[in-house]
């Protein structure tokens, strides 16, 4: 594939980021071989446009999977904490709506009636 500096200036994004075809790469490095013009300007380009250190290449083969499957791990984790924090709740909302209710009750009085006295004791 032979490219003029047209086509090359519109493929140089692609080519820097490494998102060009096999084909295209070779296509374009041959053209920055024999062009300086088109070299500088890849320089130029290079310079302004520099890739951050985290990188912002694209994934390999697998690793958006991969981080698919770390990142859904997450959040059952999450999700389990979640349901297990709710679980809590409510059974501490139980036990301390028992105790507030026996709390309550009015304590049986220590007065009985005798039925063979006929009397009321206190």
């Amino acid at each position: 594939m032979s490219l003029n500096c047209e086509m090359t200036m519109d493929l140089i994004a692609l080519y820097h980021d490494g998102l060009a075809s096999a084909s295209t790469k070779a296509a374009v490095a041959e053209h920055l071989k024999h062009c300086p013009q088109c070299r500088e300007n890849y320089a130029q380009y290079r310079r302004i446009y520099r890739m951050p250190k985290g990188g912002s290449m694209p994934p390999r083969e697998g690793e958006t999977e991969q981080e698919y499957r770390l990142l859904a791990a997450k959040m059952r984790q999450k999700r389990m904490l979640v349901t297990l924090g709710f679980f809590a709740y409510v059974c501490v909302s139980l036990c301390l709506t028992a105790m507030v209710f026996l709390k309550s009750r009015k304590e049986p009085s220590s007065s009985f009636y005798d039925f063979e006295k006929n009397k009321f004791f206190l």
